[in-house]
């Protein structure tokens, strides 16, 4: 390029410039580029380091160091000196050179907060970003903040370890926790790679940068999350390629949609389990299936029956659907699934037999489940949890809470040293919302009783856990409450809400007493869902065809019958039993809610306001414990790495 067409090129930018100056001046705003003394000014710096020479994506240059720098440019670094200024000539100069023979020398850099601002080479940058370069290397300087509990500088600090392990710069992520998942993943990923490359190279340039450009061409670029937030999300359902073409375009558009819904502000979380008008059912499947044929409905269990109540529990509930709807339906079932990616493969075998509805009955099944509804749009997707809902799966739980609730009640009531035992099994927070509940129910009958809590990491444990056991009979609980549901033939077992002794011939601890268990009836909601797909009202249940649907999320509770509690009438006082039912009434009647505040952290903060009730995604998202719970919530790196559910729900 000449100087003549340099020139032009210098006087096209000069004027978006001043067209983009005067707009924001307009606007009452900051007409120049940001500059790093003023974003400074009021902030408390903790400490300087240098990074040495790096490459960096020219995207994440945003500002100068100086204000007195800034004021050359406007934003994305278009100049606004005259054209016919020294400055301009030096641009225009620069931009030759480039062309020619490359911009080798080194700029000079702050960066704070994953931001870069420029000491030393702004026209530098202005020249490369007008040439749609990606990145220049930088003598980068690093400003760190001090530690805080904002969410952005703990993002940051674990950017910053992950930065130093990979000299990734370009990702950034809107929540605490997911720079470590991304690491993890990427401890696993291992391409092929050309000379003198590392894996962490190989994923910006053929794996993150190939998707951006999809993404962002097909729409994503508006959205109110990163470019990271997507990915990350991408490749929990789909795995780290060796790398991202235009083959896969197609399936991130599709990805794209569940994306833009797990953005949208709305979600329906339907409470009440809806009435279904009862029709014809053989003349209803005329109707809908021509010619008529049965519904085909598939359950994905991570265990068999006799492993697990919580299989068991949901096995009973496919047999009641054959029952009921006899030779109108047909089920299939696949057990023994394994709670990794892999599962996505028995989902798709099931998917391949032409079922109308595919249940997955573990929330460690979302992915590959997520991944299997993108695939098979025709297919009605449930997955049982209650922390995730997308276009393409609805999801389906409990208000477990109130039962836990009134289990509390149960104990807090009996208990004769005012110290009970949980013994809990991960730290998600449908779990914490139910030690949360107990304690709560505990205290409402005795202001002095206390919930100690322990964890075991386990679903179903085949016996007791001795260490929690007698670590909490040591601190004084006399009464145990423990997750677990009965299963088949299995009577001597840690579940509900117990009194435990020790077995000197078993060598290990037994029940002694068990006062009351939580029952679930999926037999009420499958029941449920299946009639309205087969009297063609599913619409009140799945909305997801439809342009403007909203996420659902079915959470039903006591008064739908899908779950309650069960005691033992012999050994729970006749005046307990009386308030317990006194109490799950007004729960039921909607004049009494678990988390009616004031509630209190372990902290002293005020969690939930006087008069106010802790609202749906208060409960489903919750990471702390109220004031009269003993224990802690373990972070992640404090949890076995093989862990199923720590892995699929992100715990922190």
């Amino acid at each position: 390029m000449n100087y003549a067409s340099s020139l032009e090129a210098y006087i096209a930018l000069y004027k978006k410039a001043k067209t983009i100056y005067n707009s924001q001046v307009s606007k009452g705003k900051n007409g120049y580029l940001p500059s790093l003394d003023g974003i400074l000014k009021n902030t408390d710096v903790g400490s300087e380091v240098s990074l040495g020479i790096k490459e960096i994506p020219l995207n994440k240059i945003i500002g100068t160091n100086s204000h007195s720098r800034s004021t050359a440019f406007t934003k994305n670094f278009y100049p606004l000196a005259e054209p016919n200024s020294e400055f301009a000539a030096k641009w225009t100069k620069l931009l030759d050179a480039h062309l020619s023979e490359g911009i080798r020398d080194s700029i000079t850099a702050y960066e704070y907060l994953n931001w870069f601002y420029v000491i030393e080479g702004n026209k530098r940058v202005s020249v490369m970003k007008y040439s749609d370069a990606f990145s220049i290397t930088a003598d980068v300087r690093r400003i760190i903040p001090k530690k805080s509990n904002d969410p952005v500088i703990r993002i940051y600090f674990e950017f910053m370890d992950f930065n130093i392990k990979t000299g990734i710069f370009t990702i950034w992520f809107s929540n605490p926790g997911c720079f470590k998942k991304l690491d993890s993943m990427l401890d696993d990923y291992n391409p092929k790679l050309t000379f003198n490359t590392t894996k962490y190279r190989h994923f910006i340039i053929h794996v993150y940068n190939e998707f951006r450009k999809i993404y962002h061409a097909s729409g994503g670029k508006i959205l109110n999350i990163t470019t990271g937030d997507a990915i990350l999300k991408y490749l929990e359902i789909y795995g780290i390629p060796q790398e991202i073409t235009k083959n896969d375009e197609q399936q991130i558009k599709k990805f794209l949609d569940e994306i833009k819904e797990m953005t949208a502000s709305s979600i329906s979380v339907l409470t009440d389990a809806p009435e279904i008008e009862n029709k014809n059912v053989i003349t209803t499947l005329v109707n809908i299936f021509s010619p008529a044929k049965p519904l085909k409905i598939g359950f994905i269990f991570a265990k068999n029956n006799d492993e697990s109540g919580w299989t068991s529990s949901h096995d009973e509930g496919r047999r009641h659907l054959e029952t009921i709807f006899k030779e109108s339906i047909e089920t299939a079932f696949i057990n023994n699934v394994k709670q990794d990616d892999s599962a996505y493969t028995d989902i798709k075998k099931l998917a391949e037999k032409n079922m109308d509805l595919i249940i997955t009955t573990s929330p460690t099944f979302m992915n590959s489940t997520l991944k299997a509804a993108l695939e098979y749009p025709k297919i009605k997707f449930l997955n049982c949890s209650s922390s995730h809902s997308y276009k393409n799966v609805s999801t389906f739980y409990g208000r477990v809470h109130e039962v836990r609730f009134l289990l509390g009640v149960l104990a807090g009531a009996i208990t004769q040293t005012d110290l009970i035992g949980y013994i809990a099994h991960y730290p998600i927070p449908e779990v914490i919302s139910g030690i949360n509940a107990f304690a709560l129910g505990a205290k409402f009958v005795n202001p002095n009783a206390i919930v100690i809590v322990k964890w075991n990491y386990k679903w179903d444990p085949e016996a007791f856990s001795t260490k929690p056991i007698s670590e909490l009979l040591n601190s004084g609980a006399d009464l145990i409450c423990q997750d677990d549901l009965p299963k088949p033939g299995k009577k001597s077992r840690g579940y509900g809400l117990y009194s435990p002794k020790y077995d000197f011939e078993q060598l290990k601890f037994v029940p002694d007493i068990h006062y009351g268990i939580i029952m679930w009836q999926w037999s009420i909601f499958y029941e449920k869902v299946v009639k309205s797909i087969i009297n063609d009202t599913s619409r009140l249940l799945f909305d997801s065809g439809s342009s403007d649907s909203k996420r659902l999320n079915f959470w039903w509770g006591i008064d739908s019958g899908l779950l309650d509690i069960f005691y033992s009438t012999t050994h729970v006082p006749r005046s307990t039993q009386q308030l317990v039912e006194f109490l799950r009434r007004m729960i039921v009647q909607n004049e009494l809610n678990p988390f009616s505040g004031p509630v209190f952290n372990q902290s002293g903060d005020l969690m939930v306001q006087e008069g106010e009730n802790a609202d749906y995604d208060t409960i489903t998202t919750m990471n702390w414990f109220v004031d009269n719970v003993v224990g802690v919530i373990p972070k992640k790196k404090d949890i076995e790495s093989n862990d199923p559910l720590t892995k699929k729900l992100g715990i922190d």
